[in-house]
């Protein structure tokens, strides 16, 4: 099932995100800096920060 930006289903296939059997698939903007920072992000704004219920604590060791 393809969804457009608003969420609706649609035909026209959304460019950022699709959702399949309840997992949305968001496609990711993802580069490496000379300085070996790497920089992940959603390339669809609605997608861009975790919703309260999805943010998680992690702790870098």
């Amino acid at each position: 099932m393809k969804l457009t930006a608003d969420g609706s289903v649609g035909r026209r296939p959304s460019l950022t995100f699709e959702q399949l059997r309840g997992v949305t698939i968001v496609l990711l903007d993802i580069r490496v800096f000379d300085n070996g920072e790497v920089y992940i992000r959603a390339k669809d704004p609605l997608y861009a920060n975790p919703g309260p219920d999805e943010v998680q604590p992690f702790n870098g060791t």
